[in-house]
């Protein structure tokens, strides 16, 4: 397992959460499969910003093996711009959980200006989660802290063409416009 900024869901007590993590365009992580396997899994987590602009991959064996598991989470806010590949030739595609608080599903956006956030909520543009569903499954799910309440909306038509799956799962409601 890769563990950059915490562990699974900030809840790792063996590891310090950073207060805040960015991984930059051109920066890779990698937690492949060989031949045979399943794909590994990668955290990148933070307890207030968290910027991925990089790659992520966690692929199945060429021969054998499931897709891995990677969480990009900003327990507070989340600007999530990089790619994520999560297949498997000969198995199922692994899964991208996608964890802040509010979180708006638009065609265009961004609220982070630096390491700062310019609004309380997350945005994750189409494009960013179709290149995802079409590399695994994502999961985005919300959490209520503080003076936001862990809302999902749908702001723009969302489409795919694999067989791969989007789940929302938020701490209040789900908008669908």
């Amino acid at each position: 397992a890769i563990n950059i900024g915490g562990g699974f869901q900030g809840a790792d007590p063996d590891i310090v959460n950073a207060r805040t993590t960015s991984v930059d365009a051109g920066a890779s992580i990698t937690a492949d499969a060989g031949h045979a396997g399943d794909g590994g899994t990668v955290v990148l987590w933070s307890d207030k910003t968290t910027q991925f602009a990089g790659s992520i991959s966690a692929h199945g064996g060429a021969d054998a093996g499931q897709g891995g598991f990677v969480e990009v989470s900003g327990k507070k806010l989340l600007d999530f711009t990089g790619a994520v590949n999560l297949r498997a030739p000969m198995g199922r595609a692994g899964t991208l959980l996608l964890d802040p608080y509010n979180l708006t599903i638009a065609s265009t956006g961004g609220n982070i200006a630096g390491t700062d956030a310019t609004t309380d909520d997350s945005v994750l543009t189409v494009s960013a989660l179709q290149s995802a569903l079409d590399a695994g499954n994502v999961l985005v799910t919300t959490g209520s802290s503080g003076s936001q309440a862990g809302n999902i909306t749908v702001a723009n038509s969302i489409s795919w063409l694999s067989e791969n799956t989007l789940t929302l799962r938020a701490a209040n409601d789900i908008a669908i416009n």
